[in-house]
C-alpha cells in the first residue's frame, strides 16, 4: 500500500469518527409557542426544560429555565445552544403571585391553583408523565405550541 492509500485510508477513519459525534452534540433551536395565558393574572411564566426522565420534575435537574413576564395570552420563548439529535420535555407554570413555586389547592382533590402547560399537551389528572410530553430535537430549529391549563 502505498503512502497515499494509507493517508486516505486513516483520514476516512477519522472522518467517519468526527462527522456522527459532530451531528450528534451540533446545537439547535427550540422555539416554544405558549398560548391561552391569563395576563390579567399578571405575575411570571416560568419554563423547565428536562433533558431526561430521571429528572422530570425535580427542581434541582433541570436542563435549562426561563421566566418571562405574562403580558399578553401567547408568547414565544426560545431556548438556544440545545443538543440536536437529543430528546427533552418541557413543564411552564403561570406563577401568578410571583413566589416562585407552583401553588396547589388541597380540596377536594390536589391540584395546582396556577395554570400549567406540558409540551405535547399532555396535561392530565395527576403528575404530567415525561413519557408523554417528550418531543425530540431532530432539526436545527424545532418548533413547539402548548396550552396554559388553568
Amino acid at each position: 500500500m502505498s503512502k497515499k492509500s494509507v493517508f486516505l485510508v486513516i483520514f476516512i477513519l477519522v472522518l467517519c469518527v468526527i462527522i456522527p459525534a459532530a451531528a450528534k452534540t451540533a446545537s439547535a433551536v427550540i422555539h416554544v409557542k405558549v398560548n391561552g395565558i391569563r395576563p390579567k393574572q399578571g405575575g411570571n411564566l416560568i419554563f423547565a426544560l428536562y433533558n431526561s426522565k430521571e429528572n422530570w420534575l425535580v427542581l434541582k435537574k433541570i436542563y435549562a429555565s426561563r421566566v418571562v413576564k405574562v403580558t399578553q395570552d401567547s408568547l414565544t420563548v426560545d431556548f438556544e445552544n440545545v443538543s440536536y439529535g437529543d430528546s427533552y420535555a418541557l413543564f411552564v407554570f403561570h406563577d401568578a403571585n410571583e413566589n416562585n413555586k407552583l401553588d396547589f389547592s388541597w380540596f377536594p382533590f390536589p391540584h395546582p391553583k396556577e395554570g400549567v402547560a406540558v409540551s405535547n399537551n399532555a396535561v392530565r389528572m395527576g403528575e404530567p408523565l415525561y413519557d408523554k410530553a417528550r418531543f425530540a430535537v431532530n432539526n436545527p430549529e424545532c418548533f413547539i405550541e402548548i396550552r396554559m391549563h388553568y
